[in-house]
This record gives structure tokens, sequence and C-alpha cells, in this order.
């Protein structure tokens, strides 16, 4: 069995696209790569370019920084699949994907979404401990302070999900050991049956009542700044804020004047607007603000398992299987009765 790949480039899944690369090579796949533009511009795919370099290409492996918009997907004639690196999926529209029967699977991993549940522990507890704060006294003044602390523990805390897919399930799972209070979760598809612990509400009640808010939404249609700066001023005072979500879905330099004001107790980020965030950006003059770089929850884990993955993903499509990582489930019966045969071999 034979097929023709497209696998791209990125300044982060670099790395793990390019063993792909050379192991479908070794596999026997006609492997092209995809030139990325330098960070942080997204590389956009136009109906052009595809058409004049990638009309015979039978999968696509890119990242999230990769777009490949409904109006390429519409000339993709052979395109029967992508398979995107990481658990991001924001390159490409999976509505539009699973209107032409193009399937789309991800690096879900089990090691994907713990090392991100972890991280997301790791900020909350941080926040609340004021570590950011104390390591940069620390600096200046390393004795002991006398002040009142104002750090607090995560023990009998509120804390609400915006989004409640895996990554937020598995954090929620995690927290059962350190004892918090209630857990709330805002999503689209609320399931009070299945988690009978968890209570769902809507946005405004979250906000208002969570002393920690954690943000695993997509970034979608409806979650582009769904946090904005009229919602974020509804926040319970000294509530703190993580989001290693998606940049878009919340307010970045609303959420730097709250923490200034004082309103806010604390800010995690580690996904931007615009990626890799500059060196300016607001939030790295407030205090008890930690911003990473889109890789808080990078582990040699989750990163092992990048690479078995897309390389199983894109075998399944190729030989007329489904994904075992589909992100569009829906796109199954019309993707089956369209591409159920494999690739043929050459001759």
């Amino acid at each position: 069995m034979n097929g023709t790949v497209l696998v791209g480039d990125d300044h982060t899944l670099g790395g793990v696209l390019a063993s792909v690369a050379e192991d479908l090579a070794r596999r026997g796949y006609s492997v092209r790569r995809l030139a990325a533009e330098p960070a942080p511009r997204r590389t956009v795919v136009t109906p052009a370019q595809w058409l004049r370099d990638h009309g015979d290409v039978d999968v696509a492996v890119i990242s999230s920084r990769t777009a490949l918009g409904p109006d390429v997907l519409a000339v993709a004639e052979r395109l029967r699949g992508i398979v995107f690196g990481s658990i991001g999926t924001n390159g490409c529209d999976l509505d539009a994907a699973t209107a032409r029967s193009i399937a789309v699977a991800n690096g879900a991993t089990t090691e994907n979404v713990d090392s991100l549940a972890e991280a997301n522990v790791m900020l909350m507890v941080a926040l609340l401990a004021r570590l950011q704060v104390k390591t940069a006294e620390f600096g200046s003044r390393p004795k002991a302070s006398t002040a009142v602390s104002r750090s607090r523990m995560l023990r009998d805390k509120t804390v609400g999900f915006i989004g409640y897919g895996r990554i937020a399930q598995a954090t929620e799972q995690r927290l059962a050991g350190w004892g918090v209070g209630r857990v709330l979760a805002h999503t689209r598809t609320p399931a009070p049956r299945r988690f009978p612990d968890v209570r769902f509400v809507d946005l405004p009640t979250l906000l208002a009542e969570a002393d920690v808010i954690a943000i695993n939404a997509p970034l979608n249609a409806s979650t582009a700044n769904l946090v904005d700066r009229d919602m974020l001023r509804r926040t319970k005072p000294g509530a703190v804020v993580v989001n290693t979500a998606r940049g878009g879905i919340v307010d970045e330099d609303a959420l730097a004047e709250l923490l200034r004001a004082g309103h806010l107790g604390g800010v995690a980020l580690d996904t931007f607007r615009a990626e890799p965030p500059s060196a300016e950006h607001p939030l790295t003059r407030c205090d008890n603000a930690i911003v990473t770089n889109h890789n808080v929850g990078h582990t040699r884990e989750l990163f092992d398992s990048l690479v078995p993955t897309a390389i199983g993903n894109v075998a399944d499509l190729l030989a007329g299987r489904v994904p075992a990582h589909l992100a569009n489930p829906a796109v199954t019966t019309s993707w089956l009765r369209r591409w159920a045969q494999p690739i043929p071999s050459l001759p």
C-alpha cells in the first residue's frame, strides 16, 4: 500500500513532524514536506497553491499553526484525511471537513491529556500560593517576610471549568485529592447524569462563584472572545484564572488590568492570541502572573506518544480504516462510504 502524504513544519512540533516524515518514508509512503512560515506567523495554504503543488495528496499531517481553510478543502479532491500532530485542530474547520467527507485525526493521547491535566493543577496551586511573587521576592529580599501571607489553600475552593472535555475531566479527577469544594462547569454539552458531582452552569454564574477558573475549551466560533472584558468584571474578587487551552478565548489585556487593579488574585497563561507572546506582553509586568510559551504541559512522555500516534492515524486513513483518534466523528458514515478502500499499491 502506498499513498502521498504532505507533512508540515512548526516552530514547536518541528521535531515531531520531522520524525513522522522520516518514519513514513521508511515505510514506503511518498512524503512531501510543507515549509512553515517563521513564528509567529501562521502557515496558510491557498486553493491555488494546493492545486498547483499538492493536488495528489491523500493525507496531510500538520500542526494547528498551519491553516487548511474550507476553500482549500473544497478543491482537495484526493484528500481523505488531515492528521494533527498534537491535540489541537484549529488549522481546519471540522464542520467543513465533515461536509467534504474528510476525516480529521489528532494526537489526543492519554499522555497529552494527562500531562496538561497535571499542569493545570500545578498552575492552580502555584497561583493560590503566590509562588511567582515569592520567588521574585527572594532575589531582592531573601529574608522571611513578617507580613501576613496572602497565599491561600486549594482546599475547599470552588473550581470552575470553561469547557469540560477530556482535559478538564482529567484535571477534576486529580483535584479530588486536594479536598476542593464545589466543581462547576460551563460547556455546550452538559452531562449531569454522567458527572453527578459537577454542577453545570451558565458562564456568568461560573465566573461569579468560582475561586479558580480553568479554561479548557477549544477555540471556535462560539468560544472566540468568550471571556471578554465585561465577563471578566463578573469574576469573584480574588479569583485566579488558568488558560492552557487556546489564545483568543479570553481578553488578555483585561486580565492584566484586573490583575494590576487587585480584582483578580492571579493569572496563568500558556496560550495567547499571538504566539509566541511578545516579551512586552502586559502580563509579564504583573505580580502573580505565570506566563509560558504554549509548552507548560509538554513532557517527555507526551512527545514520545505523538509520533507513533500520528503514524497510526496516517496508516489507518490510507488503509481505509477510521483512525483511532478521530476529531470529527460525525464524518464516519460518509467517510467510509467514500474512502473505505485502501490506497492501491504502486506497481
